[in-house]
C-alpha cells in the first residue's frame, strides 16, 4: 500500500517533524548545559563575594596598622621637648656725659706743633655677675665752633696710644636641664578579663598601651574606642578595675577576682537539651559548672528536673557534653560559644576534614591550633601514604585566631543549622551568624531585626529581609515540634 501525499503536505510535515526534533535536542541537551552553567556561574558569584569579604578585612587590618604607627609617631614627638637656652641680656648704663668745647680763636704765622705721647693705663675690670642689665642712655656731644684762620700751618696729629682696660665678662655658667621623658613600656592588654587581641588592638591604636592608662579611662571613652555591637555585653568598669589591680602590682588581687567572677558558674545553655529553665533549675539545686554537670548521676538529674516540674532530657547526653566542655576549659580554652567557626578557611583543611573535626568536638581556629599532632592525625585519618603537614594547618589556624580575635575560643559541640536553605541567606551571611553566635534555628528565631541588621551588616542596595528569616526559622521550630 502506498502513501500519496501532497508534495505541499510533505513539505509542511518534513518542517514540523524536523521543529519537533531541534526542540527536544534543545531541550535534554543545550538546556541543560545552560543550567550547568548557572549553577557554575552562581558559585563563581559566591566565591567572589567570599574574596570581596577577605579583601575588606584585610583593608581594615591595614587601616588598623596605619593608625597604630601614627600613634607611635605622635607619642614619639610629644615625648621630645624643645629646649631654648637664652643668652643673658648685657645692658650697660653710662652716664649723661655733655662736653662743651671752648670757643678757640688762634692766628698763627707757621708753627709746628709736636702732641706729646699720651700713654693712658686704665686698671683691669672684672665683671663677675650672672644677669647684668646695663642700660645705655642718649648721650649728647655738642661739637664747638672753631673759627681758625691759619696761614701755612702743619699740624702734625698727636699720637694717642689708648690702652683699653681688660674687661673680663664671665658668662654665667648656663645649666639646662632637660625634662625627664619617660616612655611607658606597653602592658600586655590580654590579661584584662574581656579583653582579646581585636579590642587590645583597638585601645592600642587609641593610645591605651598601658593597665594604668586604661584605668583612668571612663567607660564612655572605652565604649566610643571599642564600639561592641549592641548585642555584646561588655563591662567596662570591669576592665578599669583589672586594670587598677594591675597597674598596682597586685597580680594576686586581680587573680583572686577573675576567679570570682567565674564562680557564678558556666554557661549551661550550652549543653545541647539544656534550655534557660532547665539551666536556672540546675543552678538552683548546685550544679553551676560543666564540672558539676559531669559529676551527676542520671538519676540526680531526673529526680531535680521532675521537682521542678520541667520536661525530662537526654541525662546521658548532658552528662557527656558536660565533661567534653569541662576537658577543653582545662586546656585553656577560656571562652566557650555554641558556634562552630569555619575549618575551611583553614589553608590545608577540606570539606571533609573540616566535618570529621566538627564530628571530634574541634570547632574552632584555636582548638584546632592547639590539638596535639596524633590526635589530629587520628580525627583526619590519614594515612602513612599521605603526606600532610599538620606543623601548616596548625599555624595557619592560629594565624587566623589572632586575626579574629578568638584566641582562647573553644566550641560547645552545639550541632549548628544550615542556613542556606532559609531564603536570602547565602555563605557570607551565615559566616557572619554563626561568628555573632547565632547558629540555629532557634538562636535566629529569637533574633530582632534590628540584631540582625547590625550583625549583617548589608549594603543598603541589598537590604534582606530579615523578618522573614525570623518567620522561617520558626516555621522550621514548629515542624520540629519546638
Amino acid at each position: 500500500m502506498s502513501l500519496n501525499l501532497n508534495p505541499w503536505f510533505a513539505l509542511l510535515l518534513g518542517i514540523l517533524i524536523g521543529w519537533v526534533l531541534e526542540w527536544l535536542f534543545e531541550l535534554w541537551f543545550f538546556r541543560r548545559r545552560r543550567l550547568e552553567c548557572q549553577r557554575r556561574l552562581a558559585n563563581i558569584e559566591a566565591q567572589l563575594r567570599a574574596r570581596d569579604e577577605e579583601l575588606r578585612r584585610e583593608q581594615a587590618k591595614v587601616r588598623l596598622l596605619e593608625d597604630q604607627l601614627a600613634t607611635s609617631r605622635a607619642a614619639a614627638a610629644a615625648a621630645s621637648a624643645a629646649v631654648t637656652v637664652a643668652a643673658p641680656e648685657v645692658k650697660a648704663e653710662l652716664p649723661a656725659v655733655e662736653v662743651e668745647a671752648p670757643e678757640v680763636k688762634a692766628e698763627l704765622p707757621a708753627v709746628e706743633v709736636v702732641a706729646p705721647e699720651v700713654k693712658a693705663e686704665l686698671p683691669a675690670v672684672e665683671l663677675e655677675a650672672p644677669e647684668v642689665k646695663v642700660e645705655l642712655p642718649a648721650v649728647e656731644v655738642a661739637a664747638p665752633e672753631v673759627e681758625v684762620e691759619l696761614p701755612a700751618v702743619e699740624v702734625a696729629a698727636p699720637e694717642v696710644e689708648v690702652e683699653l682696660p681688660a674687661v673680663e665678662v664671665e658668662a654665667p655658667e648656663v645649666k639646662a636641664e632637660l625634662p625627664a621623658v619617660e616612655i611607658e613600656a606597653p602592658d600586655d592588654l590580654l590579661l584584662i578579663q574581656g579583653i582579646g587581641s581585636v579590642y587590645a588592638a583597638k585601645l592600642r591604636a587609641a593610645g591605651i598601651t598601658t593597665f594604668a592608662q586604661l584605668a583612668d579611662t571612663d567607660s564612655a571613652r572605652l565604649a566610643a574606642i571599642i564600639q561592641a555591637p549592641s548585642w555584646r555585653k561588655v563591662d567596662y568598669e570591669a576592665w578599669r578595675e583589672q586594670a587598677r589591680l594591675a597597674a598596682a602590682g597586685d597580680l594576686a588581687s586581680l587573680q583572686a577576682g577573675q576567679a570570682a567572677a567565674a564562680e557564678g558558674g558556666d554557661d549551661l545553655t550550652l549543653i545541647v537539651g539544656v534550655g534557660d529553665k532547665t539551666a536556672a533549675v540546675l543552678k538552683k539545686a548546685g550544679i553551676t559548672s560543666f564540672d558539676e554537670l559531669a559529676e551527676t548521676s542520671p538519676e540526680q538529674l531526673d529526680e531535680v528536673i521532675k521537682q521542678a516540674g520541667l520536661r525530662p532530657g537526654d541525662y546521658a547526653a548532658w552528662i557527656a557534653q558536660a565533661r567534653l566542655l569541662s576537658g577543653k576549659r582545662s586546656r585553656g580554652i577560656a571562652e566557650l560559644v555554641a558556634c562552630p567557626q569555619d575549618l575551611s578557611k583553614v589553608k590545608g583543611i577540606s570539606s571533609t576534614y573540616e566535618t570529621r573535626l566538627y564530628e571530634a568536638g574541634i570547632g574552632t581556629f584555636w582548638e584546632l591550633a592547639n590539638t596535639d599532632d596524633a590526635e589530629l592525625s587520628r580525627i583526619l585519618g590519614i594515612k602513612d601514604f599521605q603526606k600532610v603537614d599538620l606543623a601548616a594547618i596548625k599555624a595557619a589556624a592560629r594565624s587566623l585566631a589572632e586575626e579574629t580575635g578568638t584566641v582562647g575560643r573553644g566550641w560547645s559541640g552545639t550541632p549548628p543549622d544550615d542556613f542556606e536553605p532559609l531564603q536570602g541567606i547565602g555563605p557570607v551571611f551565615e559566616g557572619r551568624l554563626y561568628d555573632a553566635g547565632i547558629c540555629t534555628y532557634e538562636a535566629l528565631a529569637n533574633a530582632t531585626v534590628e540584631q540582625l541588621a547590625e550583625i549583617c551588616k548589608a549594603p543598603t542596595w541589598r537590604m534582606p529581609d530579615y523578618a522573614g528569616w525570623i518567620a522561617q526559622a520558626k516555621e522550621l521550630l514548629a515542624q520540629r515540634g519546638r
